[in-house]
């Protein structure tokens, strides 16, 4: 009888043991795999955020009575959808998606339900939390990952913002995942631990962490390689290093959930800092946004750039403030000291071509939740992601030196018509109409589709001095008339080599070349050219009589901007017969030829810009050449 107390008790000890093991193993697993989930759904719901077409949204929540017949609504619910059957053959895929918009009509609640990915919800319903569909709080917390339930079962939802060009909150990602699926799983391998008792427990618990860290690690590896071929969609179908750049740094603080990060550019055995975003900054100033900067930095290993683009090598530091004694390099304070800002871990990648060539550092700053960074998964994504960045970016590089050498054969005619020049040229006149886009709230995708073309079109304005003689472009002094006369058909001349073609860019090209030098008042040249009836050689040209210019918005728009942009650098650099304007002269100039030279709208837009249109002016002081090898 005591014996089998004795049994009893061993065996109850047993039991207890394995039970007690089987509901720790089963916690730590779900815990494991829940924060794994987390992360990934939010991921998730940052790529759908990045990739939003925000003016769609802004449209179709400004309307009082949108329908679901809306081609707005259709391309959103199309979004949603898409995002659920990319997912599908995920472990646990998101099963349903929503974009809620800040509330107009109804009192009770701060958001409204605009597109779901169920298709049967209507159109701005009200937002319930008791829903089955939408299960959604903010309780005054920025968005992230929740765990919510309710009798229908329980679910981790993941939220991310939507913010315009502005920084503006105009609404937010939801996706969610049902967390039963997991927990299902979990339970049958808890199971199986009962049955092999207190012996197999111990050595189960170990082979079911290992199994389900790999697990977790191969879902968010397979999950991750869906986001990188996201990305490479979207940055591979862009040509303009400009916005590429652009879309690189801010698809990567989107990626990484970082607070912080820059891209700095190889060029002429230097660093240039191109672009940079500070969100936290941002957020603390309402419609301020990072962007353009212009510094120049000596490739050297005393900056964490400089040694990370010399030694092409990962730069991890856990604390900038706190660096290894042996570090050749320094980290300087003075931004975070001016700003308040504190910067902490710094993850610095180079940006490499397919033969290995440096061509630029990007570094990215205090990753969301990592005190630390050293040997987290953090680095790894971010490496991968920069690979695929330098892959674009040498394809844009590329097709941007071909541009540059057909603008060569001008240079080697016109000693002002050089490679700068043009870039200069295109930088502004394309930040110019960045602007003015925005300005009319026009889609952010057609907007940089013609960004592209106009900054490649812009730099080929003056391609037509290739059919001006020598002795007229190269007089040191000014023309007389006769030589201003026949120097004005550079424009048509220009304009003829792309003459005829139905390519978009080819047509900006010819636009551009034939009118920007046409003013407002229509006192500039050369006016209505019939193409199809002139010549393309001096030779045929300078017979005919000048025609009298085009007036007003009679010239086309990129040709406007170009034509200031280009006045813009001419009075900012030395020539022989003058020295280059200060910032004052050029402001009262462009100022007081508003509405005679120059669009009195796009004067407005150079006034009030021109800091950024002087930053883009010197970054172009040295010919920008193709990245080399160090």
């Amino acid at each position: 009888m005591f014996r089998t107390r004795i049994r009893i008790l061993i065996v109850a000890t047993l039991l207890a043991t394995v039970t007690i093991i089987s509901c720790a193993l089963y916690f730590l697993a779900d815990a494991i795999v829940t924060g794994a989930m987390k992360e990934r759904v939010m991921s998730l719901a940052s790529g759908v955020s990045a990739g939003m077409d925000k003016n769609r949204i802004s449209q179709l929540a400004g309307e009082k009575n949108p329908r679901r017949e809306q081609a707005d609504f259709i391309y959103l619910n199309q979004v949603l959808q898409k995002t659920i059957r990319d997912t599908a053959s995920f472990t646990n895929p998101i099963v349903g998606a929503s974009i809620l918009v800040p509330t107009q009509n109804n009192a009770t609640s701060e958001f409204d339900v605009l597109v779901a990915s169920d298709e049967s919800s209507k159109l701005r319903r009200p937002f319930n939390p008791s829903d089955v569909q939408f299960r959604f709080e903010l309780n005054g917390q920025p968005c992230a990952a929740a765990f919510l339930s309710d009798e229908s079962g329980s679910w981790i939802t993941g939220y991310a913002d939507i913010s315009d060009v502005n920084g503006k909150l105009i609404g937010i990602v939801e996706l969610h995942v049902d967390r039963a699926v997991v927990q299902w799983t979990l339970f049958k391998i808890v199971l199986m631990v009962w049955v092999f008792g207190l012996g197999a427990t111990m050595i189960v618990s170990l082979l079911l962490d290992r199994v389900v860290n790999l697990q977790a690690k191969a879902n968010d590896r397979n999950e991750h390689d869906k986001l990188i071929q996201i990305l490479e969609a979207q940055l591979s179908s862009m040509t303009d290093e400009d916005l590429l750049l652009t879309k690189i740094l801010d698809s990567a603080l989107d990626f990484s959930k970082c607070e912080a990060g820059s891209i700095w550019i190889m060029d002429q055995g230097q660093l240039v800092l191109w672009y940079t975003r500070n969100l936290v900054l941002e957020a603390r100033v309402q419609g301020t946004r990072g962007g353009i900067a212009n510094a120049r930095i000596p490739i050297s290993p005393k900056s964490i750039a400089g040694h990370c683009a010399l030694s092409k090598n990962i730069v991890v530091l856990d604390d900038v403030y706190e660096l290894p004694a042996d570090s050749t390099f320094q980290f300087d304070q003075s931004f975070d000291q001016k700003t308040g800002f504190r910067t902490r871990c710094m993850i610095s990648i180079p940006l490499l071509g397919a033969q290995g060539a440096v061509l630029g550092v990007m570094q990215l700053i205090n990753p969301a939740g990592h005190k630390t960074v050293t040997n987290t998964p953090m680095v790894d994504r971010t490496a991968d992601f920069a690979i695929l960045a330098g892959q674009v970016l040498e394809r844009a590089r590329n097709a941007n030196e071909l541009l540059m050498r057909m603008v060569k054969t001008a240079e080697l005619r016109d000693p002002h018509e050089t490679g700068v020049h043009v870039q200069r040229v295109s930088g502004v006149a394309c930040h110019l109409y960045k602007v003015l886009a925005d300005k009319r709230n026009e889609s952010p995708i057609l907007r940089d589709q013609k960004i592209s073309v106009l900054r490649v079109a812009a730099t080929l304005h003056d391609i037509g001095k290739v059919g001006i003689p020598d002795a007229i472009l190269k007089k040191p002094g000014k023309l007389d008339d006769s030589e201003y006369n026949l120097m004005k058909w550079h424009t048509v001349i220009g304009a003829k080599l792309f003459y005829g073609s139905e390519n978009a860019l080819e047509q900006a090209a010819s636009e551009i070349a034939l009118h920007h030098q046409e003013r407002w008042d229509g006192k500039g040249y050369p006016g209505e050219i019939d193409l199809s009836a002139v010549g393309t050689i001096l030779d045929e040209l300078k017979d005919m009589p000048h025609l009298v210019g085009l007036k007003g918005k009679e010239t086309p728009e990129f040709a406007r901007l170009v034509g200031i942009a280009d006045v813009f650098d001419a009075l900012a650099s030395h020539r022989p017969y003058k020295e280059p304007w200060t910032d004052e002269q050029i402001l009262s100039e462009i100022s007081k030829t508003s509405g005679t030279h120059f669009d009195p709208e796009i004067v407005q837009i150079f006034l009030e810009n021109y800091v950024d249109l002087k930053a883009i002016r010197e970054r172009f002081q040295n010919p920008h050449k193709a990245p080399h090898s160090i």
